[in-house]
């Protein structure tokens, strides 16, 4: 009688433990996502850019009277300005793209003085003198971009090129330091030039 009991006993346990698997329900089978072929981007493409520029002057000089001599002013600012610009290029791969830009720096206006003596007799003075320049820049670039992550892509870049700086007439009017007079206005005529130009991104 023991030996059956137990045998029933187990034959309960093992049609309780199928019972309770035919109601669990069936785990579904995880679907495998469709594959994505992602092919390279390649292609020429336009750019368009609008900046700031946060002018650096690095010192300005100017010829005394009518000898060759340079002295530098005594007080020298250039105005910030806006840059605008754009570009053709050609996108070589997922990584490698290249350009070719153009660039147009908006009037920066230039103001200074100098001291020294004017009138007869002569008396102290002080010179205030006006102008502003302009600037067209042509670049060639490069640049390697360094993943895409959202609808972020950094990059580095490096470009190399020419700038031509135009600067406008430069007038000045002296003044007594006293008050008592000021010289009629001159204008000095401006000028022009090519500069070798190279940005780092």
């Amino acid at each position: 009688m023991k030996r059956s009991l137990s045998g029933i006993f187990a034959a309960l346990l093992i049609a309780t433990n199928a019972y309770s698997a035919d109601l669990a329900p069936a785990e579904p089978i995880p679907e495998q996502p469709p594959e994505v072929t992602v092919s390279e981007a390649t292609g020429w493409y336009l750019r368009g850019d609008v900046g700031y520029a946060f002018t650096d002057l690095r010192g300005a000089r100017y010829f005394q009277g009518s000898n060759a001599t340079e002295v530098d002013f005594d007080r020298a600012d250039l105005d910030d300005a806006w840059t605008v610009g754009g570009g053709v290029g050609y996108q070589i791969n997922s990584y490698l793209r290249t350009d070719l830009t153009f660039d147009y720096l908006t009037q920066a206006d230039f103001k200074g003085s100098t001291s020294g003596q004017c009138g007869f007799p002569l008396v102290d003075c002080t010179s205030s003198d006006r102008s502003s320049l302009t600037a067209y820049t042509l670049l060639a670039n490069a640049y390697v971009d360094l993943g895409t992550y959202g609808y972020v892509t950094p990059y580095v870049g490096a470009g190399i090129g020419g700038s031509y700086v135009k600067w406008k007439n430069l007038r000045n009017v002296a003044c007594a330091d006293d008050g008592s007079f000021c010289d009629d206005e001159v204008t000095h005529g401006g000028k022009g030039n090519w500069r070798f130009t190279y940005a780092l991104m």
